[in-house]
Parts: structure tokens; C-alpha cells; sequence
């Protein structure tokens, strides 16, 4: 025998093939698959959608999850832990995990096959440079795939992952790389040649220190095959170990999903247990029967659905929704006909969580009072109305038992009391002798009464001007690539509001907080309503309101005082590059908080606005929520209509009871039929609420499918008024840039209604806004210059947390003194910013 063939060996000395060898690959970790859901970039009409992605044995494939032709989830990762671990990526992808145990009767089986396939050997994969969860492939045949992932940590892992697989099948030949994909194997010689170098340069090694003392062929094969022998050894010990530990975690799997299987019939027993108010079985049962509305169309949670394509879903549209259940598709039919008559009796009393302010009408009334978990409104400017959903609502007993943990303050409380923020947290809801709940005066609100506007507009002045025609496209191809906040556009492209106005907006419907306050610390019931508050921000951003807001000067703040809903906001620009705002807002029962940096690129044909920051909610118990805002685009910027839209997932997190809201945006593509759709569940310690959902439109409305079966109409948007301008704006954006009679006197010098170019536009008087736009940031810049040769400008209002990173926490906050300045009248410290004197820094 020739000494080099070591393929030889093992037919030689006839080693007998151990059994556990198919289960050990030679390379590492090779019965590893890597599942995940990874959105696609399809093409201009169909925009994102979302594919199944599996990478194992150095192949990445990738898989439909809807329409005809979708992959049958369910049995591709059975499939896949029979032949070894399964590692999944995101949260979408464990919920399709989740629900896998779903059946498909009925249906044709979904095919297995992918609709492509890259092996690692000659792929190449990027990062993206502008958005941290966008990742590259390029397959090696000039197609690139361009994807998206959940989020950073996602986007890291599969990099990750898929540079380890690389690097693992880089140096296999074509013939040995189809080897071990057919057989899970290659023959012992091989095994050894291709990964095990230390055992081949050890045996090489050994082999010539015989020849050199002249040792006879027959010695060398000898002690060759003997070395090979103790490595084919070791090599089996280690296979049945990697058999046994596979045994091991197929059966922790299996405990893992009887374990969740009890805790969900626990949370639901004890549901039913402690609440009075759920009805019984028959009529939850009544109460989940499908509308007659077609429910064909019909979405459900992308996060809580595996994929059932109805009769007319097509990859035409190739929806993200998925349908599982009966219950799930009659809960989504009865919320396409709620859009078009009232809920039926006995299903759910809605409730209307937005009240119209009434012009002209004088009468005040400073509390909004509850009872038996229900907001009664008496008449006067601002109402509410609440119904109780059968089941829905926990009693206010509860509420009432919560108060008394209300001395226990979370740190953030700490915080707002060693800042001196008017004595820490805010009081908790008060019950009247007559046994209501009703919602505390403070009294700051007690003197904003004494102040409160008669009427407030309800429209624009007539502008003094015609505006001229200007070419967007004339302008914007100079600034391809570049962050537009550094960009100087003529105020045609402008709303006559500023950026920490279009701040307070998100605070239109702040009933639904005040709403939330009255729900125990800790319960998905006041989640759902504080994730409610945070999408309806966006309802002011209509699908048509595309200009741009005045981008803040450094120190400029912006106030307002709204004894009608019960809060009170200020805001600053606390940076100017890159531009960061702070704002901080009391109601009577919580306290907002948030600060963020909007990073904007522009791509072509539409302008992406990415916000880095972070909200936070603080009610009166200590209990706070956390969310980070998603993406907004800009569409049509050179043909077609213009239009916003916002893409991504917003997480809602509580810091009591592991309780966290997930809320997708669905991006709308070209040929998209429904738009503007948002779904959501909530999950407690990594396990979803079975049965509770969110569904509607982030511009229109949201209800809420709770666990009894019934639904709840939470956020109702308030309509547009009769001449919403241009500029499409609301009726509460109107009220935002007015100076009020005897408001003027009261506002610190630096607010941006006294902003001269932003009145000029507001009244029509472009010339001179374009003027003093640009006089403005000429003192701005000069103003900058002369800091940074003396002390630099610091914010006013608001301090800075070095140790914070940007949108892990509040990393401006309020450290007080502003409303007390401005009760003084004493605004002492202010820079002069808008008016035409000196470069005061």
C-alpha cells in the first residue's frame, strides 16, 4: 500500500461503519439549519414582502409563506429537527414555530419547494450602509438580493450565521460539498482529509520519522492503521454523544411546548375564575360568530398567524396576514363589518376614545369622571365615551387595590423626584363619595383653567400670496444621498408648523392615557390601550401631507397648555447636529417623555425618515412603556401622487409583568388593495395572550379582539375638517401654532410660534419667509461659531445622560423650571434666536 492513500484504509483493515456516524458531519455544527423570516425586496410594484429563509449544509433557500404556491411551514421544520437542530432568527419566525401543531384540512398541501437557492461557496453577503437592519446577497450569478431583517440583532445574527457557513464549506471541493449533502457524510478518509489538519499533519509527521530510522512499508501501514483506528474511535465516542444530545433537546422541545400549552389554559382558568364580568361559555361562543361580511380579505396578525390563503389570495398580492382559526377568521369578518354598521349588542359597546373639542361652548369641566369602567362625559368642551366589552374589562376594584402600590415608584419615579419635577409621579385616580372614579385636578390644570381660551380656530388664515411654482425635482437632485436637515428648501416645501409642534401632535388623542390610567399596573388591558396611544400619533401624518416642518433652531422651545384634555408639553431642540428634540408632557395621571435624532436619506424616488430615540410613558404607579418609533418613507418624490407611509414593527414594552405589544405597520406597495394596516398582539414573558389581538389602520381606526371573543373599538380617528389646506392638516394641528388672547405675554422668547418665517408662511407672506428663513440660519450658524470660540450652547430646559445611549432610555430629560418661569414671567437665560439683533450665543 502506497503510504499517502489514506482512502484506502478503511476498506483495508474493513472497519465496521458505526451507526451514529451518519449523525456527525465533518464539519461543525453542519446538522444545524438556520430558519428565519427575512422581508424581500420583490420589485417596484410589490415592494417588501416576506419570505422563509433556511440555511443548512451550505445552501440558503428561501421559501413563500402566502399565496398558492407557499411553503407548508409545518412540515418543513418537522423536516428539518428529524435531521438535526433547528436555530430559529425573529419573532415572526417564532410565532410561525408556534402555531405550526395548525392543520391544513381542506386544502391542497403546500409545496416543499424553494423558490431559489444560493450555495454559500460562491455567495457574498454586505451589510447595509444606511439602514441597520438591511442586509445583502449576492448570489454569484449578478442577482443580488436585497433584505430586511426584524430588527439590528436579527440583521447581526444572520450575517453571523451565514459568515460562519461560509467559512465552514469554503475550502470543499464541488464533488466532496455534494457528498456531504446527500449523505450527511463523507467516507472516513475523506472526513479526516478535509477538516481534521492536526490529526493529517500528526500522521504525516509520524510517517516520516519512520522513514527516516528506514522502517519497512509494513511497519508504516501498521502504525498507520493503528492511529487511524484511535481517531475512528474518538470520531464514534463523539457521534454518539452528538445523538444523545440531540435526543436530549428534542425532548427539552417537547416539554418546552406542554409547558406553554399549560400555562395558556392556566392564564385563561384563572381569567375566567377572577373575572365577574365574563359571560358564560354560550354566549362567548355567540359572541365569536362570523359576520355575515365576506371575510375574504380579512388579515390577521402577522406576528400570530401561520399562513392559510383564502379562495381568492393570489402571489399577486402575496399578503403578509395570516389566517389560522375559524374564531380568528370570524373576528376579522366582524371587524370588516364593524367598519360599515356598529357592533352587534352583546358582542361589544364600543367606545370612542376620542372626543371633538366644541367650538363656541362655554361650559368647563376640569375632571373626566368613570364608573364601573366606563369614561362618562358630562357636557362642556372635551368627552369621552367608554363602553365595557363583554369580558374585556377588568373591574375597578382592581384599579382601586392597585392604588395602593402606588407609593412603590420604579426608578424613573426616583428620577422625576431627585430632579424636582413638581414632587415626582403625578396622583392616581380619586373615587368620590358616591363611588366613581374620577381622574385628578392638579393644580397647575386649576390655574390653566382660569386662563382657557374662549374659542380656538378651526382654520388658516387666507394667505396674503399666491405661491409660485417651483420644481421639486429641480432641487432635489442636487441633494441625492445627503441628510436633509442640513438641506436650506424654499418655505414652498414647507407647513407652517415646526418639528416639536408636529412632536405634540402625537399627543392629539391623549384620552386614551388618561383611559389607561385607570387599569391595574401590569395588565394587558391598559398595554393594549397605551399601544393604541402610540400609533394614533401617526394618524396625523395623512397619506397626502408630504411637506416638511420647519426644522427647529438650536434652543428652541415650544409650549402648549391644554386645560381641555388635562396636560401640559415643552419641548426643545437640545442638538443641532445631528438634530435631536427633547419634550416632556404632564397629563393629570402620567408623564411622556421622549427624545430622538431623525435621520433622513434620500434614495431617488422617495425619502426614508428614520427615527433613533425612544418614548416613554410614566403612570402615577410607577408602572412605564417604552417605544421606539418606525420607519416613515416618502413615495412618488419624481412621478405619481405623493404619499407617507410607515413600515416595521413598534415594540411596547411594560416594565411590570414581562408584558410587551407588538404592532406591525404593513407596507403598502404599488398594487397594494389595503393600506395602511397595522396588527398586533401582546405577549407576557415571551408568550403571546392567546385570542388578543390589535387590527385597523394607523390613519382610521383600532379594535381590539379580546381573549372572551368579543371586540372593542378603541381609537376612533377624528375627521378632517372642512378646509384642511394644502397642507392637509387636522383640526388639531390648526390649534397648535395659535397665539391665543393673553398668550403671547406668557411665552418664553424662544418659542416657535414668535418664529418669524413660520408666521410669514402660516399667513401666506412667502417672499418674506424665504427672507427670514434664510436670515435666521445665517444668525444660526453665526451664533454657533461664536460658541464654539466661547462655552457652548447647552439646552435650557432639559439636561443630558452621557451614560445613555440614544434610544436605549431617555437620554434627555426634563430636569424642571420652565413652567415656574414661565408663571414668573421671568424667562431669564434665554438666547435670542429669531429676533434681528446680534450673534448672542
Amino acid at each position: 500500500m502506497e503510504p499517502g492513500r489514506l482512502s484506502e484504509l478503511p476498506q483495508q483493515n474493513n472497519f465496521p461503519p458505526s451507526p451514529q456516524q451518519t449523525k456527525l458531519s465533518p464539519l461543525p455544527d453542519p446538522e444545524q439549519a438556520v430558519v428565519g423570516v427575512l422581508t424581500k425586496y420583490v420589485n417596484f410594484g410589490k415592494g417588501w414582502r416576506p419570505r422563509l429563509f433556511v440555511l443548512r449544509q451550505g445552501v440558503l433557500r428561501y421559501y413563500k409563506i402566502s399565496g398558492p404556491t407557499k411553503v407548508n411551514v409545518e412540515m418543513l421544520l418537522e423536516n428539518l429537527r428529524k435531521e438535526g437542530e433547528v436555530s430559529m432568527i425573529g419573532a415572526q419566525t417564532l410565532v410561525l414555530d408556534s402555531k405550526r401543531s395548525h392543520s391544513f384540512s381542506g386544502l391542497s398541501t403546500p409545496k416543499q419547494t424553494p423558490q431559489a437557492e444560493m450555495h454559500l461557496q460562491v455567495c457574498s453577503f454586505a451589510p447595509s450602509q444606511s439602514d441597520n437592519r438591511k442586509l445583502y446577497v449576492n448570489s454569484g450569478a449578478d442577482v443580488v438580493l436585497r433584505l430586511r431583517a426584524e430588527s439590528k440583532e436579527d440583521c447581526t445574527a444572520w450575517l453571523d450565521h451565514l459568515q460562519r457557513a461560509k467559512g465552514s464549506w469554503a475550502d470543499l471541493s464541488p464533488v466532496m460539498s455534494a457528498a456531504v449533502n446527500s449523505t450527511g457524510q463523507a467516507n472516513s478518509a475523506a472526513r479526516i482529509a478535509s477538516v481534521d489538519n492536526s490529526f493529517l499533519e500528526l500522521l504525516e509527521s509520524v510517517k516520516r520519522r519512520l522513514a527516516d530510522r528506514q522502517a519497512s512499508a509494513d511497519i508504516m501501514a501498521l502504525v498507520e492503521d493503528v492511529l487511524v483506528r484511535q481517531h475512528q474511535q474518538y470520531h464514534d465516542v463523539m457521534a454518539a454523544e452528538a445523538v444523545k444530545r440531540q435526543t436530549l433537546l428534542q425532548h427539552i422541545k417537547s416539554l418546552e411546548n406542554v409547558k406553554r400549552e399549560l400555562e395558556t389554559r392556566m392564564v385563561a382558568d384563572n381569567y375566567n375564575a377572577n373575572d365577574p364580568a365574563l359571560p358564560s361559555k354560550a354566549s362567548n361562543a355567540s359572541a365569536s360568530e362570523p359576520s355575515e361580511a365576506s371575510g375574504s380579505d380579512a388579515e390577521v396578525d402577522v406576528d400570530a398567524r401561520v399562513v392559510r390563503p383564502s379562495a381568492e389570495a393570489d402571489d399577486s398580492d402575496d399578503e403578509v396576514f395570516y389566517d389560522c382559526d375559524p374564531a380568528a377568521a370570524a373576528a376579522a369578518a366582524a371587524h370588516s363589518s364593524s367598519n360599515r354598521a356598529s357592533h352587534q349588542d352583546g358582542q361589544a359597546s364600543g367606545i370612542q376614545n376620542r372626543a371633538l373639542y366644541e367650538e363656541g361652548q362655554s361650559g368647563t369641566q376640569d375632571r373626566a369622571m368613570y364608573q364601573d369602567g366606563a369614561l362618562h362625559a358630562d357636557q362642556g368642551s372635551y368627552g369621552m365615551q367608554s363602553g365595557t366589552a363583554a369580558g374585556g374589562m377588568e373591574t375597578m376594584q382592581h384599579a382601586q387595590h392597585d392604588q395602593a402600590d402606588s407609593n412603590h415608584a420604579a426608578p424613573d419615579a426616583q428620577r422625576h423626584a431627585a430632579e424636582g419635577q413638581h414632587g415626582g409621579l403625578p396622583s392616581g385616580p380619586i373615587r368620590s363619595s358616591d363611588g366613581r372614579l374620577e381622574l385628578p385636578t392638579p393644580q397647575w390644570l386649576a390655574r390653566a383653567n382660569a386662563e382657557r381660551p374662549e374659542h380656538r380656530r378651526s382654520s388658516l388664515p387666507k394667505p396674503a400670496q399666491a405661491e409660485k411654482s417651483v420644481s421639486l425635482w429641480s432641487i432635489i437632485k442636487d441633494v441625492v444621498g445627503k441628510d436633509l436637515t442640513r438641506v436650506c428648501l424654499p418655505v414652498y416645501f414647507n407647513e407652517p408648523l415646526s418639528a416639536l409642534q408636529r412632536t405634540a401632535e402625537d399627543l392629539e388623542y391623549s384620552e386614551l392615557a388618561d383611559e389607561a390610567s385607570l387599569y391595574p399596573k401590569g395588565s394587558w388591558e391598559r398595554l393594549i390601550r397605551v399601544a393604541t396611544f402610540a400609533v394614533s400619533g401617526y394618524s396625523a401624518s395623512a397619506p397626502h401631507r408630504t411637506s416638511k416642518p420647519f426644522n427647529p433652531l438650536l434652543g428652541e422651545t415650544y409650549e402648549f397648555i391644554c386645560p381641555e384634555k388635562g396636560f401640559r408639553f415643552i419641548g426643545e431642540k437640545v442638538v443641532h447636529h445631528p438634530t435631536i428634540m427633547a419634550a416632556y408632557c404632564e397629563g393629570r395621571t402620567w408623564i411622556f417623555e421622549g427624545d430622538g435624532e431623525l435621520r433622513s436619506k434620500f434614495w431617488g424616488r422617495s425619502i426614508e425618515l428614520q427615527p433613533v430615540g425612544v418614548c416613554k410613558l410614566t403612570f402615577h404607579d410607577g408602572e412605564s412603556f417604552t417605544w421606539q418609533k418606525i420607519t416613515t418613507s416618502i413615495n412618488n418624490l419624481i412621478l405619481g401622487r405623493l404619499y407617507v407611509d410607515h413600515g416595521g414593527i413598534m415594540r411596547i414594552r411594560s416594565t411590570e409583568g414581562g408584558l410587551v405589544a407588538k404592532v406591525r405597520f404593513k407596507e403598502a406597495g404599488l398594487m397594494s388593495k389595503d393600506v395602511h394596516q397595522i396588527r398586533g398582539h401582546v405577549e407576557q414573558n415571551g408568550q403571546k395572550i392567546d385570542k388578543l389581538e390589535l387590527h385597523g389602520t394607523w390613519d382610521g381606526h383600532i379594535t381590539a379582539d379580546l381573549p372572551n371573543g368579543s371586540h372593542q373599538q378603541l381609537w376612533q380617528k377624528a375627521p378632517l375638517p372642512a378646509d384642511p389646506t394644502r397642507y392637509q392638516l387636522t383640526s388639531w394641528a390648526m390649534k397648535l401654532n395659535e397665539i391665543t388672547p393673553g398668550l403671547r405675554e406668557n411665552l418664553a422668547p424662544t418659542d416657535c410660534r414668535l418664529r418669524p418665517d413660520q408666521h410669514a408662511t402660516e399667513v401666506g407672506q412667502y417672499d418674506e419667509a424665504n427672507n427670514e428663513k434664510l436670515r435666521l440660519e445665517q444668525k444660526q450658524r453665526a451664533a454657533r461659531k461664536a460658541a464654539d470660540r466661547g462655552d457652548p450652547i447647552k439646552p435650557l430646559w432639559f439636561d443630558v445622560r452621557p451614560e445613555v445611549e440614544m434610544g436605549t432610555d431617555v437620554k434627555f430629560p426634563y430636569h424642571g423650571g420652565y413652567f415656574e418661569a414661565r408663571e414668573a414671567h421671568n424667562f431669564q437665560g434665554c438666547r435670542d434666536i429669531f429676533g434681528p439683533g446680534g450673534t448672542q450665543p
